[in-house]
């Protein structure tokens, strides 16, 4: 009977696992924040080594992973949204030199390059006309900024 228990209750071998259910929530709860996983493993009390050997393992759970810092990043987007149609030139001005560096950014300290218009030169009228034009190619269904006062 000892042996037949023994078989049915397989005994694990070596070192306890380091991440647990309570790291495993950490992981989670630091992914949503938008930490890395190298970042979420150093404030959750576990090695680097130790997260990635979990994810490769759990392909499920490095999947939710995935998802979970991804939140933090649309969200993000969609507040800058937010606050252009609300009206924000500051917000305006950052998202137009991200999405349209070759025409927005500015190189270096202050210069400008010959290719670029700084968007401090444009109209409230241009900027709103460049922001709906922009936003009718990167935001699906989004509410128009027709008549907001930039």
């Amino acid at each position: 009977m000892g042996v037949a228990l023994v078989k049915a209750e397989p005994k694990k071998m070596g070192r306890p696992s380091t991440v647990t259910d309570e790291v495993v929530a950490k992981l989670e709860f630091y992914a949503v924040q938008g930490l890395t996983v190298r970042e979420s493993a150093a404030v959750a009390g576990i090695s680097c080594d130790a997260a990635y050997r979990f994810l490769r393992a759990n392909s499920d759970f490095r999947r939710r992973i995935e998802r979970l810092q991804t939140m933090t990043t649309i969200a993000a987007k969609l507040r800058i949204v937010e606050a252009i149609k609300a009206g924000d030139v500051k917000a305006a001005q950052w998202w137009l030199e991200r999405k349209l560096p070759e025409e927005f950014s500015i190189k270096g300290r202050g210069a400008v390059s010959k290719r670029t218009k700084a968007v401090n030169d444009l109209s409230p009228e241009e900027i709103q006309r460049r922001l709906e034009k922009l936003l009718e190619k990167t935001v699906p269904n989004s509410t128009s900024i027709k008549g907001s006062v930039i």
